[in-house]
């Protein structure tokens, strides 16, 4: 297991969905494929990088659990959040601990199942702040959990 804690907040400019573990299989895919299909990675100002950020976070229990709703909201981290696009928001990534997860290399199709897993583990050490996915153009996944 490996914990790295971020050491200031990252600030991110995405499309945000609310959505609920009811239905999120279904919603977050169609999710993906709004934010790729309109090419919105290209369009944000001021990125750090390619890496493409789903971070799930805003939950109804927020700090307790993942129960209830939350949002999912895929971009980009960025430089400064003076110039946020029409139909885009910010969020901001926590200062915290993180729990990295890997998921197999270029296989963003197995990251439901590594979530599966993660969901069998105990909660008791997450946050529930924020959690998300760094995707790299180098096909490099990881899921970052907030831990205490």
């Amino acid at each position: 297991m490996k914990i790295q804690t971020l050491a200031k907040p990252i600030s991110i400019i995405g499309l945000e969905l609310r959505t609920n573990n009811d239905i999120a299989s279904r919603e977050i895919p169609l999710h993906w494929e709004k934010f790729m299909g309109a090419n919105l990675l290209e369009q944000i100002p001021n990125k750090i990088s390619s890496d493409i950020y789903a971070i799930y976070t805003n939950f109804e229990h927020q700090g307790l659990n993942n129960a209830g709703v939350y949002s999912c909201v895929l971009g980009a981290s960025v430089s400064h959040l003076e110039q946020i696009p029409d139909g885009l928001m910010t969020v901001q990534l926590p200062v915290s601990s993180y729990e990295i997860i890997p998921v197999p290399h270029g296989r963003p199709d197995l990251v439901g199942q590594v979530w599966q897993q993660i969901w069998q583990q105990d909660t008791t050490k997450r946050t529930f702040l924020a959690d998300f996915e760094v995707y790299k153009p180098d096909g490099s996944i990881n899921i970052w959990l907030g831990v205490r």
